[in-house]
């Protein structure tokens, strides 16, 4: 990146960035001009610390940040928390963009620096400010940094401090830095008892039944008129839209009933001008469609609410750290036969020889018999392998603690012989385990 180019934008050009943007995205001119205040006139203001960007599926976040980012001249760089397994991923992706560095045959598909934790990826940032000239606060010329996390929801799944810590960004690397996050949870969702502070929060609402109209006139058939496609929009958003607000699937819906509803004219047996006919005809398809819509919707809000009692459930139990780690490695225990321990939990044991078919059988047939019981030294081993600690302590407290998830029946004991070798098996699913493994 050519830190020279900073001298090329003037407050003068924000008129016409906006405008870029307005003409690529309808309807969306107030969050628009919102969001480049909050950036900046110009790519070398100083932005807010973060910034919060909450709203549904559909209402356009990503592509409106995107957009005036782009048309903006920002330093920026866009990443989705749920196409990287790990922080380091995360990092040096970021770190790519920022650098315009692209993974090649010739840097052998390396990154542009290597950053495995915070502390790693601010030193890289720090490097880059000097190298490039971005993010410094004692140049007014240097243009701002510009973080985006798309699907920011999902970076609860990694230790408790990175949310905290990307809030603390700027403050830790001493840049002009700001850090965007994307989500459709609200802001309660993401604090902790550290959470520094509050970032500027921003909700973007559904787009209005009238706006909706707007955008999907776009999309009228060039051999059909205005007015009888306004008609039919009327119709079918008078359905749909009290059911559904996600443009997208409005979009998709309006194409696939207009089909239907325009058949009668394509064959010749009515015309534009027959509405009433036209409407009775496409009903069946309208209810077919609104059906489907319906368990979508339903689907979705079923897993909603079973997703947000089972968080509820892991957070008021606050486990102890260790307890984590023995409940996760019961499930594991329970649901994988000891004969596959060693090719799971240990480095270099060797290829398997079963196919993926006999292997999904397997793994079905586990689920469908239950949880089966383990032994309590299997559990410390698991448990030890999953922290890949090789100091990792067997003493009384470890005791105590799996009393107390057996007194929680998070765990169950099979076994009275408490002295040698006692048998539990696990009581919790796979969601639990999920929400606990991201907690």
């Amino acid at each position: 990146m050519d830190s020279n180019n900073s001298s090329e934008f003037h407050p003068y050009n924000f008129t016409e960035n906006v405008k870029k943007v307005k003409n690529i995205i309808y309807g969306r001119d107030e969050e628009i001009d919102y969001i480049f205040r909050l950036l900046g006139q110009t790519p070398t203001d100083e932005p807010p610390p973060a910034l919060f960007i909450q709203g549904d599926s559909g209402t356009g976040k990503s592509l409106i940040v995107k957009n005036c980012l782009e048309a903006g001249k920002f330093c920026h760089a866009i990443v989705n928390c749920g196409e990287g397994y790990s922080l380091r991923l995360l990092f040096e992706n970021i770190v790519n963009q920022l650098t315009k560095h692209e993974l090649n045959k010739e840097n052998n598909y390396q990154s542009y620096a290597k950053c495995s934790n915070f502390l790693e990826f601010v030193h890289v940032l720090q490097n880059i400010s000097n190298k490039l000239n971005i993010g410094n606060t004692n140049d007014d010329k240097s243009l701002s940094i510009i973080i985006v996390l798309d699907k920011a929801e999902l970076l609860r799944k990694f230790e408790k401090n990175v949310i905290t810590t990307f809030l603390k960004l700027r403050e830790l690397s001493k840049l002009k830095l700001c850090v965007v996050f994307l989500t459709i949870i609200p802001w309660t969702g993401f604090m902790v008892d550290d959470t520094p502070y509050e970032p500027i929060i921003y909700y973007l609402e559904h787009y209005s039944q009238k706006k909706i109209t707007e955008i999907l006139k776009l999309d009228k058939p060039e051999e059909f008129s205005m007015k009888f496609y306004e008609n039919y929009l009327s119709l079918f958003l008078s359905i749909f839209y009290l059911t559904c607000h996600d443009v997208r699937e409005l979009k998709y819906q309006a194409k696939l009933n207009f089909n239907h509803y325009c058949e009668p004219i394509k064959s010749g047996n009515l015309t534009e001008n027959d509405s009433s006919e036209l409407w009775k005809r496409c009903q069946t398809f309208f209810k077919k469609s609104l059906k489907s819509l319906y368990l979508k919707m339903d689907n979705y809000s079923d897993n909603l609410e079973k997703a947000t009692s089972i968080t509820l459930q892991v957070v008021n139990l606050e486990l102890p750290y260790y307890s984590k780690y023995l409940l996760i490695a019961s499930y594991l225990a329970s649901f994988n036969p000891a004969s596959e321990d060693k090719k799971i939990f240990l480095k270099n044991h060797g290829k398997s020889k079963k196919s993926k078919r006999t292997k999904r059988a397997e793994r079905v047939k586990l689920y469908l018999v239950g949880p089966k019981p383990f032994g309590i030294q299997r559990l410390f081993a698991i448990v030890s392998a999953i922290l890949d600690d090789d100091k990792f302590n067997l003493n009384s407290d470890l005791f105590i603690e799996i009393a107390s998830l057996v007194k929680m029946n998070l765990i169950t004991q099979i076994s009275e012989d408490v002295l040698e070798n006692p048998t539990f098996k696990c009581n919790v699913g796979l969601q639990f385990i999920d929400v606990i493994n991201g907690w």
